[in-house]
């Protein structure tokens, strides 16, 4: 509704005036019966027909403005999605990346015995196993190359992407039965607070990639 009022509003405009000639005329002379004055005179002679033509051959001409510059705004769109299409991509495996892992966690978590060096070695290999092929390393090199992208875009993609590498290193160790509560505590509150990191870096660099659209937009 905004695209549209923003580069419509002539067309609407002219739309409004030609139907407002057209009820002026149709109805105007019941409006102004038994009405001498100058004013009422001029609508009961309002040459309605004429103004409408006019007012309709505007509106046209308006409407080949608006669909221009309407697709002018459309093709510079594209052109600045296909720029940031790495961009966004990245994005897309960095929130996968960060589901994979936060399940493989939590996946791990519930079966793990914390006292069993061998149960410890299995939830840490499964977590290997479930992150390590979800790491976005040639998209992150592509957007680290392409030069054209400003060095502010580039270097929150850098953050966001060091941000999830911290939480797909994490591994569990070995610990006493004593330990064993005092750990899952400091899991629970580790996890928790590097998901959000993570999470928000992402965001950011959503942001950033979106202020740089706009950017490309107003070129």
């Amino acid at each position: 509704m905004k695209l549209i009022l923003s580069y419509g509003w002539p067309l609407i405009l002219a739309l409004i005036v030609a139907s407002a000639v057209i009820i002026t005329g149709v109805y105007g002379g019941q409006w102004v019966g038994g009405c001498a004055s100058a004013t009422c005179n001029a609508v009961r002679n309002l040459q309605w027909e004429t103004l409408t033509a006019g007012f309709l051959g505007l509106a046209g001409g308006v409407a080949v403005i608006v669909m221009t510059r309407y697709q002018l705004h459309e093709s510079r769109k594209a052109a600045a999605n296909m720029e940031l299409l790495d961009v966004d991509a990245l994005i897309l495996e960095l929130e996968h990346s960060i589901n994979n892992t936060a399940d493989a966690w939590f996946g791990a978590f519930w079966d793990i015995k914390l006292d069993d060096a061998a149960s410890v070695a299995n939830a840490n290999r499964y977590i290997e196993t479930a992150v390590g092929k979800d790491r976005p390393t040639a998209l992150l090199r592509a957007v680290r190359e392409q030069y054209r992208l400003p060095v502010w875009l580039r270097k929150s993609a850098d953050q966001a992407d060091q941000q999830a590498e911290k939480l797909s290193n994490f591994r569990f160790s070995v610990q006493p039965d004593d330990s064993r509560g005092a750990h899952i505590g400091a899991f629970n509150f580790w996890s928790f607070e590097c998901l959000e990191k993570t999470e928000n870096s992402v965001d950011h660099l959503k942001s950033q990639r979106q202020l740089f659209a706009e950017i490309l937009l107003k070129r």
